[in-house]
């Protein structure tokens, strides 16, 4: 008998043998049992989940000639296994995708089933049909005969005519979790005799990306590779995978500022054909491990002891870690964007994660010369600061607010606190509620999706105390890039010229009790640090502020 190939040869044959799609197979169980059957579904979902699979075992089971099917025994079960069921027709719709393709299957659809009790059309990639195609099919497909069930299959639903979907019962097959897809792995490692590590298994898997097709195939590979052993070396050396142990290592390299080492060490893994899309997935995952590391939420880090998990914890922060992760989603989208080699882009992150001399918003409050309230000489006038901006300065050098959170400890908010009043936080809450007519707003929906959910808490003359409800909303906010957006889009939509500090519930909380209990003491201004505009304010937001936005429209 000539080789199957591991997809093939395991290829669920009864309901029992589909993986990590209970609910479907429940609900097609149940159809068939109470002999529910209807003319149209619809499975959609990723590839390599069991949609044509299913589709096979369901078209089986409604010809299956004994009760709760299929049964693998009786004349229509063994037809089918055999590829030679005269009632059950598949399609491939990439192949067969013309309206003559479609007219032909019309006509057969007329004929009586000659075996069972149904025809089954499988079309799979049934998004591939032109649109004269599917408009030839509608009609057949929303009054077929009694004995005719369309089963269609894609990967991709939203390219169906709305007219499609609404004739079909629609299943959503998932992706399969990992665990799901290492026990059939590993079950199949069994069946075949195979000596495996587990490590190994949960190697391909993650690879596999939820598809079980994929997984298997991956195997198939591996198996070879290792003279039918399957081996955690031999699978990371042939699928060019870093160890985490060599991650660690390349990150506490990448933050000693070793640059020589590190472009060194990324030229050589190149060249022993390392996986530079899947270093750059892994890079991030495990920047986003130690945040947690360090948050406390994981005990260790995967495959490192508590002396590396620790010593990778202190080599690099928190905010370096997000710094870092959005440099590589960067490289990530430069590289996909010109259709270019990921490496040079790759190469250009790691130069800048390998600068750790960025300095907050906060931080260059303490360095920064030229401030606002020096005076300004005209003839031989001179003219003054208003009251109340000496503790101002401007920031108009963009590298210095590229990447990173503003730094906003206790003392500069409860600085900005002393100085907050009544009337400035009901002003500011009533453009706050204005953000919601940018909802609709292509370009500027993102500030209201940057400050839904929140409210102002405090509000100063030059800047605003907003809370947020959760933290990830607040760093969002704080983060220099887009604070710098915020704050040019609040004042060219709205004339406000402020700052706005997010902080989170608990530490509302704890700024609450430090006012009250330093109420009655001096508190030391802080210096405010403001954006340089990037351009004035335009005359439509100008006369917006004014008569309201809804109002007002600016002809050329």
């Amino acid at each position: 008998m000539a080789y199957q190939v591991l997809y093939r040869k395991y290829r669920p044959q009864r309901f029992e043998d589909v993986v990590g799609q209970e609910y479907i197979v429940k609900t097609l169980r149940n159809i068939i049992n109470k002999n529910k059957v209807a003319h149209a579904y619809l499975f959609c979902g990723p590839r390599g989940t069991g949609k044509t699979s299913t589709a096979k075992i369901f078209a089986k089971a409604v010809n299956c000639q004994k009760a709760n099917g299929p049964c693998d025994e009786c004349v229509s079960c063994l037809a089918f296994k055999e590829n030679n069921h005269p009632d059950i027709i598949e399609m491939d719709a990439a192949s067969n995708n013309s309206v003559e393709d479609i007219r032909d299957l019309i006509e057969r659809v007329a004929y009586a089933p000659v075996m069972g009790k149904y025809k089954v059309y499988i079309i799979d990639e049934v998004h591939m049909l032109s649109n004269s195609a599917f408009n030839a099919l509608l009609k057949t497909l929303e009054e077929p005969p009694a004995n005719v069930i369309f089963i269609l299959a894609t990967t991709e639903p939203h390219k169906l005519l709305p007219t499609v979907l609404s004739r079909c019962q629609r299943f959503n097959f998932n992706r399969i979790s990992k665990e799901a897809m290492k026990n059939r792995v590993i079950e199949i490692l069994q069946s075949e005799a195979v000596e495996y590590e587990e490590k190994a298994v949960d190697l391909i898997v993650s690879l596999a990306k939820g598809g079980m097709r994929d997984v298997l195939s991956l195997l198939e590979q591996a198996l070879a590779f290792g003279d039918y052993r399957l081996k955690t070396d031999d699978v990371m050396m042939m699928f060019g995978i870093m160890s985490p142990k060599e991650l660690a290592n390349l990150i506490i390299n990448i933050k000693k500022g070793q640059s020589q080492a590190v472009m060194g060490e990324l030229d050589n893994l190149y060249l022993k054909g390392i996986d530079l899309q899947r270093l750059l997935n892994d890079l991030i995952e495990i920047n986003k491990k130690i945040i947690f590391y360090q948050e406390g939420i994981n005990e260790l880090l995967e495959d490192l002891s508590v002396e590396e998990s620790d010593e990778l914890s202190a080599a690099v922060s928190r905010e370096e870690c997000l710094r870092d992760i959005d440099l590589l989603i960067q490289a990530q989208n430069a590289a996909q964007s010109t259709r270019q080699e990921l490496l040079p882009h790759l190469k250009l992150a790691f130069i800048k994660m390998m600068d750790r001399q960025k300095p907050s918003v906060a931080a260059a409050a303490k360095t920064k010369k030229t401030t606002v309230a020096k005076t300004v000489e005209t003839h031989d006038e001179t003219i003054q600061p208003e009251s109340g901006s000496d503790n101002i300065e401007k920031i108009n050098n963009q590298e210095d607010i590229e990447f990173g959170l503003i730094d906003v400890s206790p003392e500069f908010l409860l600085s900005i606190l002393s100085e907050a009043k009544k009337e400035y936080k009901e002003e500011d809450t009533k453009i706050y509620h204005r953000l919601f007519e940018y909802n609709s707003d292509v370009e500027k929906r993102k500030f209201f999706n940057m400050l839904k959910g929140g409210e102002i808490f405090a509000s100063s003359p030059e800047a605003i105390i907003f809370k947020c409800p959760t933290a990830l909303q607040k760093d969002n906010i704080n983060d220099q890039k887009n604070n710098r957006e915020l704050f040019d889009f609040l004042f060219e939509e709205f004339g406000i010229d402020k700052m706005v500090y997010a902080i989170d519930e608990k530490e509302m909380q704890d700024l609450s009790k430090l006012y009250i209990n330093r109420r009655n003491q001096p508190i030391e201004k802080q210096p405010i640090i403001k954006y340089e505009h990037n351009k004035e304010r335009s005359a439509e937001s100008l006369l917006a502020e004014v008569f309201g936005k809804d109002k007002v429209r600016i002809e050329e």
